[in-house]
This record gives structure tokens, sequence and C-alpha cells, in this order.
């Protein structure tokens, strides 16, 4: 009579491990699922596969990592690094849920937090390209281009299909004033990605720093056709129209820029431009104080609001302006050059002529053309006297 009782035995131990198995194969099940629906922009559904696939494995760590991403694309960037930080918890050597926190970090603000997890990615991964990616875009920002460039470097020598990377090798080497090789490098991206805007925005704006407008033009245009919200696209297209003199539209392309990004203070600055040359200075005085407000160390902002308070007659609040902008930037030629031209209006012919000369002892490459300004600026006080 005894058998009966071992096989019920042996049941009731095996029969756990077939549910834990099943319960796993559910949970990759709906893991599988999740990335897919993540893939085709589902991100509702992705979410809700995630979560399924935690209810049958709360050990599961790639499954927080999915659904920490997805919770950033609906930009739920606290959400996402509580799942991220939940995997971590589950396995320390997750290096591909240091490299999501450390992207989500950043777009918190927490650069030093994020290159924190950057770095530890990659000691746990050291072929993890989009770390060095990611590392070499805080390190952009930051100016820093030698490293950025070093960054990006090991991320294409780890994948060189990697078109992003090069895209952004491109703002490093512009950085650097290496227009031609930021060129090449937007080159190789669109030989990648014939459809990266940003390859052609980078581009585009070393082909207009080297002077070739007509081309850059090309390139923003073709960025903007690609995706119509692109802020950078739209807000360099501002600015060769702003220099081209087509005034309306260079407004237009500074109000889609804003449409996108509100908070982009050199939009208002380039728009408060436009209509000041419009001679519309009541709006041009708003968009310069706008982007002081979201700058206040833009001092070509202070510097412009000041031209057009001077403009409307208010010499006290313009000279503020050219003050602060001096106080921001001590070697801005154009700050002296203004405050010149107000203390001559003022008679003020000694502090005047003082500033002009360090507007020439700052001018550097462009003391030609600075000289030449304050003649007419000089001829035309006479002139009106």
């Amino acid at each position: 009579m005894r058998p009966p009782y071992l096989l019920v035995i042996c049941l009731l131990v095996l029969v756990p491990q077939v549910c834990q198995a099943q319960t796993s194969q559910m949970a990759q099940s709906y893991l599988s699922r999740g990335n897919a629906r993540f893939e085709k922009g589902d991100l509702d559904g992705a979410i809700a596969d995630f979560a399924a696939a935690l209810a049958f494995d709360s050990q599961l760590a790639p499954a927080y990592v999915s659904r920490g991403n997805a919770r950033y694309a609906k930009k739920d960037l606290n959400g996402a690094i509580d799942d991220f930080n939940a995997a971590i918890q589950l396995n320390p050597r997750f290096a591909n849920a240091y490299n999501s926190r450390g992207f989500v970090r950043q777009a918190l603000g927490d650069s030093e937090s994020a290159l924190a997890d950057f770095d530890t990615a990659l000691r746990l991964d050291p072929h993890l390209a989009p770390a060095f990616f990611n590392r070499g875009n805080i390190r952009t920002a930051r100016r820093e281009a030698d490293a950025a460039i070093a960054d990006y470097d090991r991320a294409i020598a780890i994948n060189p299909r990697f078109a992003d990377a090069y895209a952004n090798r491109a703002v490093a080497r512009c950085h650097k004033g290496d227009l031609d090789g930021a060129i090449a490098d937007s080159n190789r991206a669109l030989a990648l990605n014939p459809r990266l805007a940003a390859a052609y925005v980078n581009r585009g704006s070393a082909c207009f720093k080297k002077g070739d407008v007509q081309r850059a033009a090309a390139d923003f245009t073709k960025a903007i056709e690609i995706n119509p919200r692109d802020v950078e696209a739209n807000f360099n297209m501002g600015n060769i129209l702003l220099e081209q003199k087509r005034l309306d539209e260079a407004i237009g392309s500074y109000n889609k820029a804003l449409e996108v990004n509100p908070d982009l203070a050199l939009a208002y600055l380039g728009r408060g431009n436009a209509r000041s040359e419009r001679k519309d200075l009541a709006a041009a005085i708003d968009d310069f104080t706008r982007a002081i407000k979201l700058d206040p160390g833009l001092a070509t902002a202070h510097n412009n609001r000041g031209n057009a308070l001077l403009a409307k007659g208010d010499a006290q609040r313009a000279l503020a302006d050219y003050n602060k902008a001096i106080e921001i930037d001590p070697k801005d030629p154009l700050a002296y050059v203004n405050r010149g031209f107000l203390k001559l209006l003022e008679g003020k012919d000694l502090e005047a002529q003082a500033d002009f000369q360090q507007a020439l002892d700052t001018a550097g490459t462009s003391k030609r053309s600075i000289d030449e300004r304050i003649s007419q600026i000089k001829r035309w006080v006479a002139a009106h006297k």
C-alpha cells in the first residue's frame, strides 16, 4: 500500500515545479509581446504587458527595464526611474538598467548622476555602445569636445553602423571648430540613415559656419521635410531667413520652434531681432524680456533689448541693459559701442569715447568692422545735433 503514498508525495513535489516553469514561460511571453508593442509605438499596451509579466514573475528585471523605457516614452520620468531602480535592486550587475536610468536622469537635468550611471554601465559591460553614446552626449553638452569625441569613437568602434553616433560626433567636432570633420561625420550618418533629421541639421550648421548659406538652408529644409516639428531645424532656418532680411518668414520659423519648445531662449532672441528689424519695438522688447527670463545670462538679449528701448526713447532702461550686457560679457564690443552711442546722444563725449576705445580693445578680429561702426555713429550724431 505504500507506493500510492510515494506517488502522491512525488506529485506534491513535482506540481510546483511545473507551475513555476509555466509561470516563467508566461512572464517571458508577456515581456516579448510588450517589447513588440513598444517597438510599434503601442505604449499603453506595452506597459500592460510588462505589468502582466511582472505579475507572473516579480523577479524579472528586464521587464522593469522595458516598462521603465515605455514610461519614459510616455513622459513619466519618475515612474521610469522607479522601474530602473527596481531592476538594479534585483540585479546590481544589469548594465542596461544603469544605462537606461542614466538616460532618464540626464533628461531630468541630473547630469552628474547620469554620468555615474553610464560609468557603471560601462564598467559592467565595456561593449555597451549606447552607454558610450549617452556619456558622449553629456560631454558634448558640457563642451568637453575631446572627451565626447572619444566616447563617440568607442561607440562607433563597437557598432560601425551607429548613425546617431556619427551625427552627434559632428556636433562635438563643430565645437572644436573642425567644420570639415563635422560635415564628413554628418555625411556618414546620412549614408547609414538618409532620414536622420539631426544629421541634416548638424551638417547645415557646419555649412552655415563656413559661410555656405545656400547649402545650410537646403539641409535645414530637408530636416524640416523629414520632421516638421524639428526645433533646431526651424530655429536655424529662422536665423538664415533673418540674415536674408526675410523677416516675416524668419518669425514664422521661430514660431514653429517655440511651438515645440516654448523654453528656447535663443528663439525668442531671434524673433525679437526680426521684430526689431520690422520696427515692431514693443513686441521685440517682449521677446527679449522672455529670453532674459529663461536665460538671465544671455548678454545679447540685454544688449538688443537696450537697442529697442533706446529706439523707443527710454534711455534710462537702455543704459541699464547695456550695463548688464557688459557685466555678463565684458569682452563683447557691441555693448560698448551701443552704450557709447547713448552717451554721445547725451552729450557725454568723454564717456562715449572711453566706451568706443573699450570696444576696439575687445574687438579682436572684428576690429575693422567695429571701427567702421563707431565712425558711422559719430557721423550720424554730428549730422543730427
